[in-house]
């Protein structure tokens, strides 16, 4: 279990065959009962984490398991949520990390601690609790039926999909060359 990384430079990612042959091992190896994803309509940098997978199935059909959409940018179709009040702390500290997007984009550490916050609304009424409470949410489906998302949402228009930036360029050329 953790975190694992296949090496993608995120700046300019560029994935290769042997990527999509290395998460397919990893998953397969793993085996896990959820894989947490970006939300499918993310930012076209995080959708390319959906179309790896999709493409990693293609190639060779992963496990049964959940895939969770979590957010990010935007709002997933909430079905789940994790109450992350006692652990809140940690994904601070997480965030802070991300040094690039909060000092060169916009404050993430700010707005993800505050979706986080807004996400409590999914919470259970407590009556007197006064605690400041958090929340990640996702949209959890099997993971067969998150790829068929992908597939709706990316595949009709690819450049579209990655809104013609660099990315859509590197992203269509791998499509092409695993469904040749």
């Amino acid at each position: 279990a953790g975190i694992h990384h296949l090496g993608i430079n995120n700046a300019k990612p560029a994935p290769e065959l042997e990527d999509l042959r290395t998460l397919g091992s990893l998953v397969s190896e793993l085996k896990p009962q959820v894989l947490i994803v970006p939300w499918v309509l993310d930012t076209p940098k995080h959708r390319i984490v959906n179309h790896l997978l999709w493409l990693s199935d293609y190639l060779e059909p992963l496990p049964e398991c959940e895939a969770w959409g979590y957010q990010v940018h935007n709002v997933p179709l909430p079905n789940g949520y994790v109450d992350i009040t006692d652990v809140v702390g940690q994904k601070k500290k997480l965030l802070d990390g991300y040094v690039s997007q909060n000092t060169h984009v916009k404050r993430f550490d700010h707005i993800a601690m505050g979706m986080a916050a807004w996400n409590s609304r999914f919470l259970p009424d407590y009556k007197g609790d006064t605690r400041e409470r958090y929340v990640e949410i996702f949209c959890a489906l099997p993971l067969k039926e998150h790829l068929k998302m992908v597939e709706r949402f990316y595949f009709p228009n690819i450049e579209a999909t990655y809104r013609g930036i660099e990315m859509a360029e590197g992203m269509q050329r791998i499509h092409s060359k695993v469904l040749d």
